[in-house]
């Protein structure tokens, strides 16, 4: 019997079935350069910590058809996108406005007219104890909300870069859009706007809208005069606009080198309540109109010299309502006369004209205060509150009379 084949082929079996076993055996892991890399890598990470953030929620307030179109319009979307920047900048530092936990931010809608709206600000209205339902915005400059936080460079919010409250009821008034701006109008059926929010800060509105700096001789030319709030039937808003516009009077007269009206003569008759002055030039500096009755009746602001110390005073006369017995024209005398004003309606013209609408236009009485600044000031020892007193009286021409 041959054997040597048989263990020969016992041989080669044995050795393929040693193979088989290793190629089936795991390598060790430590041998294998690539997982060892891997692992390496694996320890250099270092572990994710979690980034705090201020979560605004949806406004729990209940909105009209109109205002959801408003509230998901592409202006108010872009509004909430930079108010988040900014909560994801103040978040950041160590004397962060608001606590990382509270639940109570939530978006709040400012339109410029909750039954019709056409466009609307948004504030975050934020709870708490601490808060109480207070407004916020973002920071402004010049050109208004600033639309990207700066670089955090500091642990703590910079002056002027923190949160900017807003009060909601200042004043007895509400806050309203206008023009992409905040603003707040009168707490009344009017709602006229009183107030802006400009750089951070709520300017007044002007009440001057237009150029006061024109001396209109006809209706013709009305429509460019400055219209003023009523002195008759809007006396609180009529002063507001007679300071303002006092002011830019007085700016123009700083400059200004032209004639005065002359103290040639200037006489006071209270039993027909009247001023008088004689001078051969009337300069008119500005002028505004206002409503009365059914009409616009225009005022005219002249320069007078106070003779003491040279100061120019700006006196304001009312042309008289169409109607009146006094009305000539809106002209302003070119030429030497004589020229009467009325700062009352005295009881001898009421019983010389009982229907003449300058009834309604000029008071019964002036108080003794308000009569001798009057007096004091055509004698030219007016104090400066009379001298205030005199420029703010409410004076109506009654006559002007050329000198033969």
């Amino acid at each position: 019997m041959n054997t040597k084949p048989v263990m020969y082929r016992n041989s080669i079996t044995v050795l393929m079935i040693i193979c088989v076993i290793a190629a089936c055996t795991p390598a060790n892991p430590q041998s294998s350069p690539q997982e060892s890399a891997t692992s390496t890598l694996t320890q250099l990470t270092p572990t994710e910590t979690e980034v705090p953030a201020y979560v605004v929620n949806d406004s729990t307030e209940a909105f009209t058809p109109a205002q959801e179109t408003i509230n998901q319009s592409t202006e108010v979307v872009l509004q909430k996108e930079r108010i988040q920047r900014w909560l994801d900048y103040w978040v950041q530092f160590d004397n962060r406005p608001f606590a990382l936990d509270s639940t109570d931010i939530h978006w709040k809608y400012i339109y410029d007219d909750p039954a019709e709206p056409q466009e609307a600000v948004v504030l975050i209205e934020v709870g708490g104890p601490d808060y109480q339902n207070k407004l916020f915005g973002v920071p402004m400059n010049e050109e208004g909300f600033v639309d990207f936080p700066p670089p955090v460079t500091d642990t703590d919010i910079q002056p002027g870069l923190g949160p900017l409250e807003i009060n909601p009821n200042k004043d007895n008034t509400v806050l309203s859009a206008d023009q992409g701006s905040l603003v707040r109008k009168e707490f009344n059926f009017k709602g006229d706007i009183v107030e802006r929010l400009v750089a951070g800060h709520w300017e007044a509105e002007s009440l001057i809208k237009g150029d006061i700096f024109q001396d209109p001789q006809s209706k013709a030319e009305f429509d460019t005069v400055v219209l003023a709030p009523s002195p008759i039937d809007d006396p609180e808003n009529f002063t507001l606009f007679q300071e303002e516009y006092l002011k830019q009077v007085y700016e123009k007269l700083k400059i200004y080198t032209g004639p005065t009206i002359s103290d040639e003569y200037t006489g006071i008759d209270y039993n027909t309540g009247r001023l008088v002055f004689i001078s051969p030039e009337w300069p008119v500096i500005s002028s505004y109109k206002f409503k009365f009755q059914n009409e616009e009746l225009l005022t005219k602001t002249f320069v007078y010299m106070d003779k003491r110390n040279g100061e120019l005073v700006p006196l304001s006369f009312t042309y008289p309502p169409e109607g009146s017995y006094f009305y000539q024209n809106l002209e302003t005398p070119n030429e030497n006369g004589k020229f009467v004003v009325s700062f009352l309606w005295a009881d001898k013209v009421k019983q010389l004209l009982p229907n003449d609408s300058m009834d309604a236009l000029l008071p019964d009485t002036l108080d003794e205060f308000h009569y001798n600044s009057l007096i004091r000031f055509i004698q030219n020892t007016a104090t400066p509150e009379e001298k205030e007193a005199t420029i703010k009286t409410m004076f109506v021409i009654t006559g002007f009379h050329p000198r033969p």
